[in-house]
């Protein structure tokens, strides 16, 4: 989804169920960011909007829906994708 789509004031569903992806993985691994902090990646949307899309992402996890569930297992596979990246670089650069 392009960068700019998450600071886009729009209810659509596709759009608002990938905010609250974000925020979820922002959290996890991320964990000193404040929902203050993640509302003004959001657009400067109020942190409560932060809070109730955690809930709405947990739910719809914890019911295993099957839309969210594809979405949310291909951002995974590549947050883990980057998160490697980023690891292995920092292994080739301390051991230069």
């Amino acid at each position: 989804m392009n960068p700019r789509c998450y600071a886009m004031k729009t209810r659509l569903r596709n759009i608002a169920e990938l905010r609250f992806i974000g925020a979820l993985f922002l959290r996890m691994n991320f964990p000193k960011i404040t929902l203050h902090q993640i509302a003004e990646l959001y657009g400067g949307q109020d942190h409560s909007s932060v809070i109730s899309g955690l809930a709405r992402a947990h739910n719809l996890i914890y019911t295993a829906d099957p839309r969210f569930m594809q979405k949310y297992n291909t951002v995974l596979k590549s947050v883990n994708q980057w998160l490697r990246n980023e690891e292995s670089e920092y292994a080739s650069a301390c051991s230069a």
